[in-house]
């Protein structure tokens, strides 16, 4: 039985609302491990179930956000059900918020892209949500579509330095 597999059936034979510690201490044990295999798939659907605590469904999206993929079709999975939480207008607010900071490892996924921006151009988004799809869209870096909501930006208060600033950025590479 490889490491995962054991750390992954100690997490599922805990209690789904158990906040316990060691489930956050598994969750981060699996980041360093480099394989996807099963722990991918692992903590998207720990992300995206709503019978978790919201806390350790955000752990796992820190976990998505921090890692590093050997498998890209593990990472577009991933990747797209990342986007799926985050466009989710009805789920569960700090859930949403992780994800849109944990889609800053996605963004050359179209489905990320299309959810960042978005939220990023909807006035009517929160703000911490908009400040997480504004740094998404800074990682993401330069392509037409990001730039032209960026220039959008400039005429927001909130916005307009670090839109400014991006756009210089970008302009020098």
């Amino acid at each position: 039985m490889s490491r995962a597999t054991d750390r992954i059936g100690a997490f599922v034979g805990m209690p789904k609302e158990d906040e316990r510690q060691e489930k956050f201490d598994i969750l981060s044990e699996l980041e360093g491990i480099t394989e996807d295999g099963e722990i991918v798939p692992f903590l998207v659907q720990t992300a995206a179930d709503p019978e978790q605590s919201d806390l350790v469904r955000m752990e796992a999206l820190t976990v998505l956000k921090a890692r590093s993929f050997s498998d890209q079709a593990s990472k577009g999975a991933a990747g797209r059900a990342v986007a799926g939480l985050a466009a989710d207008a009805e789920g569960d607010p700090e859930v949403r918020n992780y994800a849109m900071m944990a889609l800053a490892n996605f963004m050359e996924l179209p489905e990320a892209d299309v959810v960042v921006l978005k939220v990023l151009s909807d006035t009517a988004e929160g703000s911490v949500l908009r400040h997480n799809a504004f740094f998404a869209v800074e990682r993401g870096g330069p392509s037409d579509v990001r730039r032209q909501v960026l220039e959008s930006l400039r005429s927001e208060k909130e916005f307009a330095g670090g839109a400014d600033r991006v756009m210089k950025q970008w302009s020098a590479q």
